[in-house]
């Protein structure tokens, strides 16, 4: 119906929907009708959805279907309108990191953001003491964490990419044959070889090899 309708004859519909945002976000089969609708809706019902969602965003973020929404938005929605969600990462973003949906929100924030936001996001994690370190270090053997750790150095500059290889080079408890652990450097390793084996020439974004394939949140 949705589909069909023409903006401003899905007022029935949508004022439902609205009514019960949060509830349907974390539905597996409500979460697809709320996508839908910021698709078909007009500019000044996704804004008011967008705001009533943003309210939410970290309880949505952690849920097994309500992260699918912000992960829809991360994707769609450009400028202005994404801020709430960035600026929510920033707050938790080592929890999301190693969260076993959320960590899903902060890859698809860092794939979709501009390099604003994504060096935001970036430097939360990637700071010079001991404290962030040990947060890398500990997201670097996390189910989740891993994956999100690939991807905060496909997208990071030059000079963030060596500071994550020094810290690795010098943490006396990470090792290649660890369980997830072996995934992010043999990223990394994957990476310095295809760019003639220097770190100094990677290029964020634009390596050629993708980050390790992430299993279904449903499978993990």
């Amino acid at each position: 119906m949705i589909e069909r309708l023409k903006p401003g004859e899905n007022n029935g519909i949508y004022d439902v929907v609205y009514d019960n945002i949060v509830e349907l976000s974390k539905h597996q089969y409500g979460c697809r009708v709320i996508q839908t609708l910021l698709k078909k809706c007009n500019e000044d019902q996704v804004d008011k959805l967008l705001e009533k969602i943003y309210k939410n965003v970290k309880e949505l973020s952690q849920d097994q279907f309500g992260n699918y929404i912000i992960q829809y938005i991360l994707e769609n929605q450009k400028g202005s309108n994404v801020k709430p969600i960035y600026e929510g990462l920033k707050d938790n973003i080592y929890d999301f990191s190693i969260h076993k949906y959320a960590s899903n929100v902060v890859e698809r924030a860092l794939t979709f953001g501009n390099e604003k936001q994504r060096q935001n996001i970036i430097n939360e994690i990637i700071k010079q003491d001991d404290q962030m370190k040990e947060c890398l270090l500990s997201m670097v053997k996390d189910k989740f964490g891993n994956y999100v750790v690939q991807k905060i150095f496909e997208y990071s500059d030059k000079k963030t990419r060596k500071n994550i290889v020094d810290i690795f080079n010098s943490s006396q408890s990470l090792k290649k044959k660890d369980g997830f652990s072996k995934h992010v450097i043999n990223f990394i390793e994957k990476l310095i070889s295809g760019n003639q084996g220097s770190i100094t020439d990677l290029t964020p974004g634009k390596d050629g090899v993708k980050n390790q394939k992430r299993k279904s949140q449903d499978d993990n």
